[in-house]
């Protein structure tokens, strides 16, 4: 069976962080013996196709001089269509580009099967699909794609020609369930479906217990928060709300692993709260850790 896996993110270099749950599920696919081909943005300096590991990997640019491209990574396409003028005029070449790009793919290959991650757009380009190739079509809600298309106009035609087009919905959390539900004139076929997480990588090994021990972490629970430091992630209510776990364990400490536009902002609340002891600012780490 070959699946093609429509995604607006991907990693663009080992360790990157864009995208990486999208590589762990297309990875572990192809493990299981079916055949993966992703298609993502293009982004400066990578090559259009390429194999990874056991995928095929091909980047639509949607933007000249490619260097230009401004809608993709970064801190998120919603995040990058707010702050800059010039992502926002990449939209419409970017539906373009993606679309033209899965017909491509579609017609070269024999594809079996199509998997969109986010609703808005890519749910949108993989129901084109469907309509016009008559390709199975299933589509992975998340968070972003939901909140976009409730910002479009024409909201509920447009999800309502995506859902007359795919076969079944997974949405990544009941709560995400309910607002796709919201966004339809009819009920459409969903599963909830949580992201899988590869459990073999959250072990506690003597060198990590050691390093934590290096960072003046071993003694009292520790807080852990993963993620990018965007507004949507709520990170600033779990500093302010530190503020009264402190009075009834003084010795709590909380690890922030992740880079965003707010981390010089969220710095500064701890500073405001006086929680520099508690609060650490980890930076990006590498997938694997």
């Amino acid at each position: 069976m070959r699946i093609c896996l429509v995604t607006s993110s991907f990693p663009r270099f080992p360790g990157d962080w864009a995208g990486g749950f999208i590589y762990d599920l297309a990875l572990h696919l192809s493990k299981n013996g079916l055949q993966v081909i992703v298609l993502a943005p293009h982004a400066p300096g990578l090559p259009t196709c390429e194999d990874l590991d056991t995928l095929r990997v091909c980047r639509f640019r949607y933007f000249a001089p490619a260097r230009y491209q401004r809608l993709a990574y970064g801190s998120g396409i919603s995040t990058n269509i707010r702050r800059s003028f010039l992502a926002r005029m990449q939209l419409l070449p970017f539906v373009w580009a993606q679309w033209t790009a899965l017909g491509r793919i579609i017609e070269h290959e024999e594809i079996d099967l199509i998997n969109s991650h986010w609703l808005a757009v890519q749910g949108l380009t993989g129901a084109l699909a469907h309509r016009k190739y008559n390709i199975p079509h299933v589509c992975t809600v998340h968070a972003a794609g939901i909140h976009a298309l409730s910002r479009l106009p024409f909201k509920q035609k447009v999800g309502d020609f995506i859902a007359r087009h795919t076969d079944h919905f997974f949405v990544v959390s009941s709560f995400i369930g309910k607002h796709l539900q919201a966004l339809l004139s009819a009920p459409g076929r969903s599963t909830t479906l949580p992201m899988g997480v590869d459990t073999s990588l959250f072990t506690v090994r003597s060198k990590d217990q050691a390093r934590q021990k290096q960072m003046g972490l071993s003694d009292g629970p520790v807080l852990l928060f993963v993620g990018r430091l965007v507004e949507k992630k709520g990170v600033r209510y779990l500093i302010e709300a530190l503020q009264k776990v402190v009075e009834e364990i003084s010795d709590v400490r909380v690890l922030i692993v992740g880079e965003g536009d707010l981390l010089a902002e969220l710095q500064a609340v701890v500073r405001l709260h006086k929680l520099d002891r508690h609060v650490h600012f980890v930076g990006r780490v590498a997938h694997h850790q």
